[in-house]
């Protein structure tokens, strides 16, 4: 079983969120870094994600869409630091509350070729937090946790979520059932493809990396 954690502890502006995957650093952090992968995860179940704008590189930004029959929900944030298959440091606003921002970081530890995902959002003060607790945050997490393991890994998966404002409170297991087992095989070819290519695409007499 590969539990997800939600950690909001009282008084504190941080969100704590840990989860194991079974796919290695590499995959996780592209998945995370993909637009076409990330479409297929991130968010609640039955929302339609479009990516407006996608670069994730140190000073890059990215902005993006759910839609669902309640409307239109607008996020946009901006990348501090990206150490490929290591972390991630970005910003993240709901553009409906654009007063509203954390920061967030995300770190891909490598253990024994799966990954622990740490993902560890600040906030402005504790009643900002508080907030964005009280909007049902962990079904957005719940779902994406689950979504994104269905895309990296095919097998049967037990989520466990834990979020309160005065303690713990644990959710039951969710049963996944069966993932497809050809996800982690197109993000490897559709990587493979993109390096091909851009090897094509450098000039001849370049002595250094294509950007």
């Amino acid at each position: 079983m590969n539990p997800t954690t939600i950690n909001a502890q009282p008084g504190t502006p941080y969100i704590d969120v840990v989860r194991e995957f079974d796919a290695p650093p590499q995959l996780v952090f592209r998945a995370h870094t993909d637009p076409e992968l990330l479409v297929g995860w991130l968010g609640p179940r039955g929302m339609e994600m479009e990516v407006l704008e996608h670069d994730a590189r140190p000073g890059g930004s990215y902005r993006y869409v759910h839609r669902s029959r309640e409307g239109e929900f607008r996020f946009r944030g901006v990348f501090h630091t990206v150490v490929p298959d290591k972390l991630i440091v970005q910003t993240f606003e709901y553009e409906g509350t654009p007063e509203r921002v954390s920061l967030d970081t995300m770190r891909f530890e490598d253990i024994d070729g799966r990954t622990r995902l740490r993902m560890h959002s600040v906030f402005a003060s504790v009643e900002q937090r508080d907030e964005m607790v009280a909007t049902g945050m962990e079904n957005g997490v719940r779902d994406s946790m689950e979504r994104l393991a269905e895309v990296l890994r095919p097998g049967r998966v037990v989520v466990d979520i834990t979020m309160s404002l005065d303690g713990y409170v644990t959710a039951p297991g969710v049963d996944l059932g069966t993932a497809s087992a050809s996800a982690a095989t197109r993000c490897t070819r559709g990587r493979s493809a993109r390096r091909r290519a851009r090897r094509r695409s450098w000039p001849r007499r370049s002595s250094g990396p294509a950007r």
